[in-house]
C-alpha cells in the first residue's frame, strides 16, 4: 500500500514536472490541488502558505512535522493504476483479442475494485482498444433486482468524453464480488467476477470443501 506521500509526488510531477519541494509542507500544500497559478510562482505562493499555518500553530517545527505524519499514511486510492508486483492484481487474456482485462483494487473500505484495459504481450494499459459494453449482472448469488446494469468508466462519469482521456489513463470501478459480462460484436460475450476481499483469513485445514457450479443453465 502506498502513502499519501507518493500518490502526491506523482500528481505534482504531472502538473509541474521541473519542481523539487523543500520539505514535507511543500508537498502537502501542493499536491491537495488547490493552487493554480504557473510553476515559477510555486515556491513564493508556498513560502506564503508556510507562513500562515505557521501563524496559526505558533511553531514552524510543529506545522513541519504535522506535514510528514499526513504525508506518511497509507491509503489506497481507488483508479490508482497499480505498479508489478502489487498486490490483488489479476490479468485474463480476452479470448481473440491481443489485450486483456485487469482488475486491481481500490478503496477496501468502500470494496471498490478497479478494472483496465492492457496489451497482452507488453502489458501497458490502453483506452477502450475494441468496441465492447461491460455490463454488471449482479453479484456471484444475487442478480440485479432491476436486471443488468451497464458500467461506464471513471471518467465518463467525471464529464469526460473519450478523446479527451489521457491515454492508459481509463478505469472502471467495480465492486467485490460483483460478476461482469463483456459484450463485444461478433464475440462470445465474457463472464467474470471480482474478488471478495476477506478481513481475516480463516483457519481452513479442517474443513472439507464441496464444490458445486457458481452458474447453471435454468
Amino acid at each position: 500500500m502506498r502513502t499519501i506521500r507518493d500518490f502526491y509526488l506523482v500528481h505534482i510531477r504531472k502538473r509541474f514536472p521541473r519542481f523539487e519541494p523543500r520539505n514535507d509542507f511543500d508537498l502537502l500544500a501542493l499536491g491537495d490541488g488547490r493552487y493554480k497559478g504557473p510553476e515559477k510562482e510555486v515556491y513564493a505562493w508556498l513560502d506564503q502558505e508556510l507562513a500562515m499555518t505557521i501563524a496559526l500553530s505558533g511553531n514552524a517545527t510543529q506545522a513541519l512535522e504535522g506535514a510528514t505524519r499526513m504525508l506518511s499514511a497509507k491509503k489506497t486510492v481507488t483508479g490508482w493504476k497499480p505498479s508489478p508486483g502489487d498486490a490483488g492484481v489479476f490479468i485474463r487474456p480476452i479470448p481473440g483479442s491481443p489485450y486483456s482485462f485487469r482488475l486491481f483494487p481500490g478503496c477496501r473500505s468502500r470494496q471498490e475494485y478497479c478494472l483496465d484495459f492492457v496489451e497482452t504481450a507488453t502489458g501497458l494499459p490502453v483506452n477502450s482498444p475494441f468496441q465492447f459494453e461491460l455490463w454488471s449482472i449482479g453479484t456471484s448469488s444475487i442478480p440485479h433486482a432491476c436486471g443488468p446494469v451497464r458500467l461506464r468508466s471513471l471518467e465518463c462519469s467525471w464529464g469526460y468524453s473519450q478523446k479527451d482521456i489521457a491515454p492508459g489513463a481509463e478505469k472502471f470501478v467495480l465492486k467485490d464480488g460483483m460478476t461482469c459480462l463483456l459484450k463485444r460484436p461478433g464475440h462470445k460475450a465474457v463472464r467474470f467476477t471480482v474478488p471478495i476481499r476477506l478481513a481475516d483469513a480463516k483457519d481452513t485445514s479442517n474443513v472439507d470443501d464441496v464444490y458445486l457450479p457458481q452458474h447453471i443453465v435454468a
